[in-house]
């Protein structure tokens, strides 16, 4: 597997809602902490759900377009917009 495959894995902290630096000794608030769903490469940027390095934060999604025979041929229906 290359370093690719495993870009849209792990724990995120939402760097909009608090400062990002670890070393300052500060707790994180548990409500600021996302994680990526594994595998899940999205490029919406409007979505509530998109991060910054363009994965997908929900918890799981449903994607329409059962019959499609390309990625543009699917639409996420878990989209919700910013806030």
């Amino acid at each position: 597997m290359s370093d690719k495959d495993y870009k849209c894995q792990g724990t995120i902290f939402n760097p909009a809602a608090g400062d990002s630096d670890a070393g300052s000794g500060k707790q994180w608030d548990s409500s600021l902490k996302k994680t990526r769903l594994s595998g899940v490469i999205c490029d919406v940027t409007g979505c509530r759900f998109h991060d910054a390095v363009n994965c997908c934060t929900a918890h799981n999604i449903q994607v329409q377009g059962p019959n499609a025979g390309t990625s543009s041929g699917t639409c996420c229906d878990t989209f919700a917009p910013m806030q």
